[in-house]
């Protein structure tokens, strides 16, 4: 800086946000550099983010600067965004702003038989941890369903199966915690089974049948003995 520059400071008043909701986001670690007219940078901030986002410094001299993120707030992807500003007057109010995206994964959820046949038609819901209901899918031809989530933890439950299965409403819990991760999972429903009688139709026709015969046999063993005795 020149003599008269070291006398010039102004304000840097910074927020960084989830580029979704707009709301401030906490505990993001940044550093400052000061653009010299060489082309190289001196490191004149490093700190991290209040509980509303913010982070206000009064003591800028005046110049060229860049705000880069060196951590990322727990459940956000670290931004490659490089935001440039300058203060050119004393006093001067400088604002700038960067933005986050949060960590995402997606659900792969498949629905067999016991058989490992797919069932298609088959409604699942996604909830929060504290079992709030967020969504709702139906299995496709294939029995798949795929959602992505946001950063966070979740259980996935059968909500209505089709017919001919027993419904299973086991709550399965899981994390979103790598962006771009694959989780598979695989559900199985039982078949209902078909009731058994002690007796099917074809049995009670062969015993039938077979009393019908017997009968018969009796009939003409009697009607021989008595021809017999004459």
């Amino acid at each position: 800086y020149s003599a008269v520059n070291l006398l010039k400071k102004g304000t840097l008043e910074f927020t960084k946000t989830d580029v979704s909701t707009g709301k401030g986001i906490a505990d993001t670690k940044l550093e400052i550099y000061h653009l010299k007219d060489d082309g190289s940078s001196d490191l004149v901030f490093s700190g991290i983010t209040d509980k509303d986002g913010k982070i206000t410094i009064t003591d800028l001299f005046v110049g060229k600067f860049t705000i880069i993120e060196t951590e990322s707030a727990t459940g956000y992807r670290l931004s490659d965004e490089v935001v440039s500003f300058e203060i050119k007057e004393n006093g001067e109010i400088v604002k700038a702003n960067m933005t986050n995206e949060k960590i995402t994964s997606t659900i792969k959820i498949h629905k067999v038989d016991e058989n490992g046949t797919a069932i298609a038609g088959v409604e699942i819901g996604i909830y929060d941890i504290d079992g709030n209901l967020l969504e709702t899918h139906i299995t496709d031809e294939n029995g798949d369903i795929e959602i992505v989530l946001e950063y966070g933890s979740y259980y996935y439950q059968e909500i209505k199966t089709v017919e001919g299965y027993i419904l299973n409403d086991e709550k399965v819990y899981f994390d979103i915690t790598v962006d771009g991760e694959i989780i598979q999972k695989t559900i199985i429903n039982e078949t209902i089974p078909v009731p058994k009688t002690d007796m099917n139709t074809v049995d009670v026709v062969s015993i039938i049948a077979g009393i019908t015969i017997l009968g018969g046999i009796g009939v003409l063993i009697y009607d021989k003995k008595k021809r017999n005795k004459k």
